[in-house]
């Protein structure tokens, strides 16, 4: 039996040793078990690589550029991509992706990345995702302890369907989305406001800090699971803003806000008091309590409000709305 060559310069002679590694869709999947050791420099024209159980003992191309997505899984042993991976998306409905999973001793991302999404989890040695990473849709990050991201997210847009937003946007929302479940401070956030619709910052249980959302041109602002939040920053929004599951979050500052549309609250469980200042009727469009078991709206707010708040009842069991005036001093 011949054994095949192990080195290429060019995807014609890798194609020849390798044919079952191409499909007919323009993936190319790369196995450590292929026992390559060198990569051909040019690999132009893919439209995905996959990179499968793979260490430090392959010579990667200097660039990657691909059409839809880049992923490296299962790569124990590699503590370094030093390709600058480029992936140009296909369209806006169908962006690109770099997808980074189960690599274990993975600890620089030397080689710069720039995509419309980045997918890591299961990377534990991963603690920054420093300036030369450039991702404009979502940045998702699981099972992993990146702490600190030192690059701009420059985050414009996506497509993204849940219930809520479908039913309020009809199916299309171009959203920046952010899931960091180790990170903790967030002290840089860019956006583009003439062509963001909607900022999602959602599942990230250390994050202490929230940036300044402070924007009336975005039409939507949600803010979920986010349990070590306890107060918020300033935040003005032309459309509806959406505040869930943040344990942490005691109380509402009146005078940081500006929501032209609804203030959207649930599953708040400390969120007990709300502002009753007259001023909040300027400072809100509507305010809807949905899911807060025991919250606490005064007489006085609900005339400042001049009857625009929806009260939802608690599921299980149904509770009414608690209206109390304020105890005096």
């Amino acid at each position: 039996m011949t054994q095949k060559p192990t080195s290429f310069d060019n995807v014609r002679e890798l194609k020849e040793a390798f044919p079952e590694a191409f499909d007919d869709e323009g993936r190319l999947k790369i196995t450590g078990e292929m026992g390559i050791k060198r990569l051909p420099q040019d690999m132009s024209g893919l439209r995905y690589l996959s990179l499968i159980g793979i260490g430090d003992d392959i010579t990667l191309p200097r660039r990657i550029i691909t059409s839809h997505g880049v992923e490296f899984l299962d790569c124990n042993g590699l503590e370094a991509i030093t390709s600058q991976i480029i992936v140009k998306g296909e369209s806006e409905y169908d962006p690109g992706i770099v997808r980074l999973g189960k690599c274990p001793d993975l600890k620089y991302l030397a080689g710069g990345i720039k995509t419309q999404n980045l997918d890591i989890y299961g990377c534990p040695k991963l603690k920054e995702i420093s300036h030369n990473v450039d991702i404009s849709h979502t940045l998702h990050v699981m099972d992993s302890n990146v702490s600190q991201v030192n690059c701009d997210l420059n985050l414009t847009e996506s497509v993204i369907f849940t219930r809520t937003l479908t039913e309020r946007f009809n199916g299309t929302v171009r959203s920046p989305k952010l899931y960091l479940q180790s990170l903790e401070n967030l002290e840089q956030f860019a956006f583009r406001p003439e062509i963001t619709k909607m900022i999602g910052i959602w599942k990230c249980p250390k994050l202490r800090n929230l940036p300044n959302l402070a924007c009336e041109g975005i039409q939507g602002i949600s803010l979920g699971e986010l349990p070590s939040i306890t107060s918020l920053p300033e935040i003005a929004c032309g459309h509806d803003v959406n505040l869930f599951s943040m344990e942490g979050l005691t109380h509402l500052d009146v005078n940081s806000l500006k929501v032209n549309g609804c203030l959207e609250i649930a599953d708040c469980p400390n969120l007990t008091e709300l502002p009753d200042s007259p001023e909040i009727g300027n400072r809100l469009g509507s305010l809807n309590i949905e899911k807060q078991e025991g919250v606490h709206v005064t007489r006085a707010l609900w005339d400042h409000m001049d009857g625009r708040i929806h009260l939802g009842q608690h599921p299980v069991p149904p509770v009414e709305p608690i209206f109390e005036e304020p105890s005096p001093h």
